[in-house]
């Protein structure tokens, strides 16, 4: 870093404390609403489970916050309850076939350089639809299943 700073003619710097977090990508226990505070993104355990990307699924999280309380008309315990319905139907479900995915893909190196070297172009468009919100894990499960059921011997 040193090195870097005298290229560009700064001052070194004072060595700081570096610090890591944890990425949580798995959800929470217990709900995702505590004492009339909604937790969203990190905070409820709404990671990507195979990127680790957080700050789309903050951005989600919290509009479905901000749904629920629009449709409660600012009533936080009924806003509550519907926070924690949306979030039942429409994100946990796409967080376990997330995890699915990154189980099958990061589990074996074997199986993740065959499907980077067979599948990686297509693989790389998937993700990609997935973070331009085209697509969703859940499809990408539900077709991998079809046809690994299709593949199986009479």
């Amino acid at each position: 870093m040193d090195k870097y700073l005298g290229l560009l003619g700064l001052p070194a710097a004072d060595r700081a404390k570096t610090h890591g977090y944890v990425v949580p990508l798995v959800p929470r226990r217990g709900g995702y609403v505590r004492k009339r505070v909604f937790l969203v993104g990190d905070a409820a355990g709404f990671a990507d489970p195979v990127t680790a990307e957080g700050i789309s699924p903050a951005i989600r999280s919290g509009c479905l916050v901000a749904r629920a309380l629009a449709e409660a008309e600012m009533d936080v315990d009924r806003a509550a309850e519907l926070y924690q319905q949306s979030i039942s139907a429409e994100w946990l479900p796409e967080l376990a076939a997330g995890r699915k995915l990154a189980r099958l893909f990061y589990s074996s190196a074997t199986i993740r350089g065959w499907l980077m070297q067979h599948q990686g172009e297509r693989l790389a468009n998937a993700m990609a639809g997935v973070m331009m919100g085209e697509r969703r894990y859940t499809d990408h499960v539900e077709a991998f299943f079809r046809k690994i059921k299709g593949l199986r011997r009479p």
